[in-house]
């Protein structure tokens, strides 16, 4: 597994090394060091699955009636303080940075039918209620470390 990703997925996440050498030194004995300061083959495995799961469940997700993407609330601008309203699924983008992603993504949204909303965090979308939400489409958009356990929290609703 790490030579396969060495050889094909490094060049996705070329600073990883620098990344988890920080990492650590900044976050030793904090409880996140356990899920984000994961080696080379845990980001590995996570980009490779995720590819699978984004495979399989393509077409259920394109048959769906509505389409949702949640992004993290760090992809929003850093420089000037988020506008965003908040709403039941999460903040929704008042478009007040051209710079930010969150910007950028919602007015792709715009032009191709889907919502965007910002989350916190992943728990946040336990709280949506799953008997409304039958036939939305969800893509989560993590870091590397999350991908596998957003995925399958996507799958539950």
């Amino acid at each position: 597994m790490k030579k396969l990703g060495k050889d094909n997925l490094i060049n996705y996440i070329p600073n990883l090394e620098n990344h988890l050498n920080t990492y650590r030194k900044y976050h030793y004995n904090k409880e996140n060091i356990i899920y984000c300061g994961k080696g080379f083959v845990q980001y590995y495995f996570n980009m490779i699955f995720s590819e699978l799961m984004n495979d399989i469940f393509r077409d259920d997700f394109l048959n769906t009636d509505r389409k949702i993407v949640f992004l993290p609330a760090c992809m929003t601008q850093d420089k000037t303080p988020c506008k965003r309203s908040n709403t039941s699924y999460g903040g929704k983008c008042n478009f007040c940075s051209a710079n930010c992603n969150v910007n950028k993504i919602s007015k792709l949204g715009k032009k191709y039918n889907f919502k965007v909303y910002i989350i916190e965090h992943e728990t946040t979308l336990s709280s949506l209620d799953i008997n409304k939400n039958k036939n939305i489409g969800i893509i989560g958009i993590a870091c590397i470390p999350n991908l596998i356990s957003g995925g399958f929290k996507a799958l539950r609703l």
